[in-house]
């Protein structure tokens, strides 16, 4: 699967918004970010994974 151009957002969806917000804020201080981001998508079928 290609991500390349995509919204990983689309793909995947976090659990928590807290998770993403975390990270945005490292990125916009420049920091490295090394949170983890507990997502949820939809798999062949119409099945929701975690």
């Amino acid at each position: 699967m290609r991500l390349r151009d995509r919204d990983v957002l689309e793909l995947f969806r976090p659990q928590e918004a807290t998770q993403v917000e975390r990270i945005a804020e490292a990125l916009r201080l420049r920091h490295r970010s090394r949170y983890q981001v507990s997502v949820c998508w939809r798999a062949p079928g119409g099945v929701e994974r975690s």
